[in-house]
């Protein structure tokens, strides 16, 4: 669980291990997003312990700050010039950002240091970390952005199937409605919830996968106003016609969202697996029991119904000035520590949420939480483009696809 995000730690043993052998004490600050019930936290604080212990010379200063604050922050001091030490940073769009600013050390010498540890990431977990041939992070992970949770018992009690097409998510929206039964919890007011756990997908549904591949690469006459994009907006705004959402989703986030489906309140709501933990620490044990995970429903277009969105995990990146002060002498012997005590083996890859779909065949040992009969996907990785919200909250359980593509549980 959570091998990638080693590499956060192996950075930090060169850079402050370093550093230690010049001074006594060495102080640096670190700012993250994982608060809360975030299981990232307690992964975090962890990390940060061994660390520690394992060297008494170096004080860490660190800062939680919620993830709806952390972005504008950053970038207010980094406007400021007042950069933390090191810092989360999001891949793609953010990190392009902060690199061309020239606010970003790369770790390419380190990397190339330590072939073994470089080769045990995916290229992609790299790759969206790297700019104009620099890596300045790597992805702690993959997260799965749009997985569909559903009582069942709900659904038994108003004689309602999971639906596998749009046609049948119409109907199941109607009997929910007409039962006094929210269909969907949703909560949209930190405004990624909407495009990065429902539309992603949705989008993906109508205009294929490599559609917006090919819109952020400006390759075969691909742009936002096709037709197979407008209709996908189309579906979302009949969606919200339809009643298909609670009414205040504007004003409540995807955490408080949650309530409505643990008080029984919503048939389904829509969020990333970074919920499990959420759902696991909070939900009623019968919520649990009767909660299965499904994928979106076929929209009729030209994308694979089997296909699941997901995008790459934060890393965490160095100030530049900080990594000046550091000497050049970088201490190998730390990684051996490191590397031995969390392995970067091939099979550590897939994580616990594949491993327990594909091992159970449709039971996860999460308290109840089932993979249903429908949930078999294909991985579909999302790109952050300039202008886009970046996606939150990764997931605490991740899967890194070698060949860009997992399945996941039992057939359609």
């Amino acid at each position: 669980m959570f091998k990638r995000s080693l590499v956060l730690f192996c950075i930090f043993a060169v850079i402050f291990g370093s550093a230690a052998s010049a001074d006594s004490k060495v102080k640096f600050t670190l700012w993250h997003s994982y608060v809360g019930a975030d299981q990232r936290a307690e992964f975090m604080a962890d990390r940060l312990a061994a660390f520690s212990k394992a060297n008494p010379d170096i004080l860490i200063d660190e800062q939680q700050i919620p993830r709806d604050q952390y972005q504008t922050k950053l970038k207010t001091m980094a406007a400021a010039g007042s950069l933390p030490d090191a810092f989360v940073i999001w891949p793609n769009a953010m990190c392009i950002e902060f690199a061309n600013a020239g606010l970003l050390a790369d770790i390419n010498d380190v990397l190339d240091k330590n072939p073994a540890w470089k080769n045990a990431f995916s290229p992609r977990a790299l790759g969206e970390f790297t700019v104009k041939g620099k890596t300045y992070s790597a992805a702690l992970g993959v997260s799965l952005t749009s997985v569909v949770y559903y009582n069942k018992a709900i659904f038994a009690k108003y004689n309602v199937q999971y639906p596998k097409t749009y046609a049948e998510l119409k109907d199941a929206i109607k009997v929910f409605n007409k039962n006094g039964v929210i269909p969907i919890a949703y909560g949209n007011k930190p405004l990624w919830p909407a495009q990065s756990t429902i539309f992603s997908c949705l989008a993906d549904r109508v205009t294929g996968s490599q559609w917006l591949t090919d819109v952020l690469a400006k390759k075969n006459g691909a742009k936002f106003t096709d037709a197979s994009f407008i209709q996908a907006l189309n579906i979302m705004k009949e969606l919200n016609a339809l009643g298909a959402f609670n009414k205040d989703y504007n004003t409540i986030d995807n955490v408080q969202m949650r309530r409505y489906y643990y008080k029984g309140e919503a048939a389904m709501m829509i969020d990333g697996a970074w919920a499990f933990s959420d759902m696991i620490a909070n939900a009623p044990d019968d919520v649990q029991a009767n909660t299965e995970l499904a994928v979106f429903p076929d929209f009729g277009g030209k994308g694979d119904p089997n296909v699941m969105s997901g995008v790459s995990s934060t890393g965490v990146a160095i100030h530049v000035p900080f990594w000046r002060r550091v000497p050049e002498a970088l201490p190998e012997v730390l990684y051996p520590h490191l590397i031995q005590e969390h392995p970067h083996r091939p099979e550590d890859r897939q994580s616990a949420l594949c491993q327990d779909a594909d091992a159970h065949r449709g039971a996860s040992p999460h308290h109840g939480l089932r993979f249903g009969p429908q949930f078999r996907t294909r991985f579909h990785h999302q790109r952050r483009s300039p202008g886009h919200h970046d996606r939150a909250g990764e997931a605490d359980r991740r899967c890194e696809p070698d060949a860009g593509c997992f399945k996941i549980g039992m057939n359609r």
